[in-house]
């Protein structure tokens, strides 16, 4: 509004429904045994969220990059020569980095297999018989004070949080 960037922060234990949907729980079923969640894929690019660049790529996160991965940065890859000449004619238009498919996948297993089932049966189960409110219940159980801690966290200055993750 009013030119100025509006600042939106989701922390993953923040809503129940992003807790669900970030553990995989509330995919459709054909998601748990997709063909195209692996490395080989017939689209020419594949789009997605870069997860884990600061321990892949730490070196592109500097003052200097102007990259900001609490805002999210995004991976490209390029899936056939097609792909390949796309990416080199955008070149100019953003901002590109060079990276490998084995990092880009590291944080990412929708790139290298299809997500587990994990607890689906049993969230979709838990809804059907007594709705939301009960999956809103078990989260707040299952998150206790992660819930609250998560937020805080989100609070913390990146430099601060790059610099304590390098340490450990």
């Amino acid at each position: 509004e009013n030119g100025r960037e509006k600042n939106v922060v989701l922390w993953q234990s923040g809503t129940s429904y992003l807790y669900y949907f970030i553990h995989g729980w509330l995919y459709r079923e054909n998601c748990y045994q997709c063909k195209y969640a692996s490395e080989h894929r017939p689209a020419d690019i594949t789009l997605g969220d870069y997860w884990g660049i600061e321990k892949q790529h730490p070196e592109y996160l500097d003052d200097a990059s102007g990259w900001n991965e609490s805002k999210g940065i995004s991976v490209i890859i390029a899936n056939t020569p097609k792909g390949k000449q796309f990416i080199e004619q955008a070149r100019n238009s953003i901002d590109l980095k060079s990276s490998s498919f084995e990092k880009a996948s590291y944080a990412n297993g929708q790139l290298r297999h299809p997500c587990e089932k994990g607890k689906r049966d049993e969230i979709l189960e838990l809804y059907a018989r007594q709705g939301w409110d009960a999956l809103e219940k078990r989260f707040v159980k299952k998150t206790g004070l992660r819930k609250h801690s998560s937020r805080i966290k989100s609070f913390i200055p990146r430099k601060l949080k790059r610099w304590l993750k390098s340490r450990m």
